[in-house]
């Protein structure tokens, strides 16, 4: 398992699997500009919605957890933890030891973790086996929103998409351009308020995840750009923190000026995955000190600085929140013979084993 580093304050963790050259961009054309909402009469987050009960604050928290519950009711009725040969599971141990109360080790102000949608394990008479949302109130910490389809799957003709050049025969590979980023974004609020229904909308919404096109020094990039520029721009209107999460790079792109808008606007999170196997071979296995001559120091430390030199000017440190992946499967694993898993099984390990190491990771400070 990767060991967490920091941009500055910044850290998120997830822990079950998320689904990952030019100059200057140039001048945004005319008609960007349209629908896009940065006026007085932009809607106040008090006023998102009639039936909206309020919003879930961030704060000023700066370590986020992704947990995605994955249960059977029974399962859940029973409080038991995921068997050995579960190739995806999460259940009541695992979610607890990544949920734990403020003021215990590791978590001295609360932590906001992030979920998808408050309840789990849907029963036949319409009630739940697990309230989430409440489960991470009760230990006194915050909840964040996980979207996990940023890009709209789509089509649109030419004529219909709102970028000049092309339309898109379908998909979420090219959607965007039959949607302008404002309008998805009221899109992408409208869905968190009924998924949480009663219950307050939370702040932040963590955004899986922006296309490699992000870095693409073509008009297709270039649009590609103001759609999350103006997604993000909207979505801080509506009282939302983005956190839109960003594609692993080693070396930067660009450098775009939209980049930079995009950063202004949400907090950007780098994914910078180091499979345990890295971990294992590093010299001195990525022990501490972490500090520059630390080799997964220096795996992070690039990752970060090529996303954040990416922008022009470069993206504030602040802004930059670093990402790493725990999993409970062995998707991509390579053994020690070269040989690459061709699916996703299970990991072997016991429930106890996935326990006791997320309560350690719960446990690590973090600044």
């Amino acid at each position: 398992m990767g060991h967490v580093m920091l941009a500055k304050a910044a850290c998120l963790a997830t822990w079950m699997a998320l689904t990952a050259c030019g100059g200057d961009d140039a001048p945004a054309p005319a008609h960007d500009d349209a629908g896009h909402r940065t006026d007085a009469a932009a809607i106040d987050p008090a006023d998102a919605s009639p039936a909206d009960p309020g919003i879930e604050p961030v704060g000023d928290l700066r370590r986020f957890d992704l947990v995605n519950p994955m249960c059977t009711v029974e399962l859940w009725d029973s409080g038991a933890p995921c068997p050995v040969d579960d190739p995806k599971c999460l259940c009541r141990p695992e979610f607890d030891a990544l949920n734990p109360a403020v003021g215990s080790p590791g978590n001295p102000g609360g932590r906001v973790v992030i979920i998808a949608q408050p309840r789990y394990g849907h029963r036949d008479d319409g009630s739940y086996a697990f309230d989430a949302y409440a489960a991470i109130k009760d230990k006194g910490n915050t909840v964040g929103h996980y979207v996990n389809a940023l890009n709209p799957s789509a089509s649109c003709t030419v004529a219909e998409a709102w970028t000049p050049d092309k339309g898109c025969t379908g998909g979420s590979g090219c959607g965007w351009r039959c949607i302008r980023g404002s309008d998805w974004a009221d899109e992408l609020v409208a869905r968190e308020a009924d998924t949480y229904g009663a219950y307050p909308a939370p702040a932040l919404m963590a955004l899986n995840e922006a296309w490699s096109t992000l870095y693409d020094p073509s008009d297709a990039g270039i649009y590609y750009r103001q759609f999350l520029r103006d997604l993000v721009v909207e979505l801080e209107a509506r009282g939302r923190v983005p956190l839109l999460y960003v594609q692993q790079r080693t070396g930067a792109a660009g450098p775009y000026t939209l980049l930079s808008e995009i950063g202004a606007h949400a907090l950007i999170g780098v994914e910078a995955y180091l499979s345990g196997r890295e971990v294992l071979s590093a010299p001195n296995q990525c022990a501490p000190p972490y500090d520059s001559s630390n080799w997964c120091t220096q795996q992070y430390a690039q990752m970060r600085n090529a996303i954040r030199n990416s922008a022009s000017p470069p993206i504030p440190n602040s802004r930059l929140v670093m990402l790493e992946h725990f999993a409970t499967n062995n998707w991509h694993y390579t053994d020690a013979s070269g040989n690459r898993a061709t699916a996703c099984n299970g990991s072997g390990t016991g429930s106890s084993y996935r326990v006791e190491f997320a309560a350690t990771y719960s446990a690590i400070p973090l600044p």
